[in-house]
């Protein structure tokens, strides 16, 4: 079993500033209460501390990351989200910080009902990303 002094706080704070510089987009580390899209909310991870794929002293995070933006059935909508999913996965996709064995995007997911937000459903998506540390 792999032990790791990495919380996942830590993890989910690292996912928070690679995504810093993905343009118009806010992100959040925690699960926010309240947030404004276009959005992502860094959900509270899977964590594997068996996994014999993480390298010594590491443990594997299944991290969830929901991805919200304005105006549901909106063309721009629908233009807004394939941009950031896709600069999300390319930004992550990245040689990750020190300290961090591998940071990979694994699969996107459309909403189904899309996310509620100030009691309005928007387009969401969610995206699953595995990092070892």
């Amino acid at each position: 079993m792999a032990v790791t002094t990495t919380a996942y706080l830590d993890v989910t704070q690292l996912i928070a500033s690679m995504l810093k510089d993905v343009e118009g987009l806010r992100t959040h580390w925690y699960v926010a209460d309240i947030t404004r899209p276009p959005a992502c909310v860094i959900g509270q991870p899977e964590i594997d501390y068996a996994d014999p794929e993480a390298s010594f002293c590491n443990a594997t995070y299944t991290v969830p990351l929901t991805i919200v933006v304005a105006r549901s059935n909106d063309r721009d909508a629908q233009s807004t989200m394939s941009r950031l999913l896709a600069d999300i996965a390319t930004t992550l996709n990245r040689t990750p910080p020190d300290g961090v064995f591998a940071v990979e995007p694994q699969y996107a997911r459309p909403l189904e009902g899309g996310v509620l937000v100030a009691g309005q459903e928007l387009p969401g998506y969610s995206l699953t990303v595995r990092v070892r540390a």
